[in-house]
């Protein structure tokens, strides 16, 4: 997943499961934007994760750039 805003700004992923919980995969630590605006994470989602839609957002320390996703997740 990727963001564009300003650079040099913190931001954050968050990942919550089909089930509703808070998931903090290795891959989703805090990232710092690059010169250009950007930046990403990749992660694996667990096997043991129900299935369905799951939610994935991005916050940077700005305010103003927030993100949302939503993911589904099937077998």
């Amino acid at each position: 997943m990727t963001v564009q805003t300003a650079p040099a700004l913190n931001c954050r992923v968050q990942y919550i499961t089909p089930a509703g919980e808070i998931n903090a995969p290795r891959g989703l630590e805090p990232k710092v934007t690059d010169d250009a605006g950007r930046a990403s994470w990749a992660w694996l989602i667990d096997d043991n994760t129900p299935v369905g839609p799951g939610k994935v957002t991005a916050t940077c320390s700005n305010g103003l750039s927030w993100h949302e996703y939503i993911i589904i997740y099937e077998r």
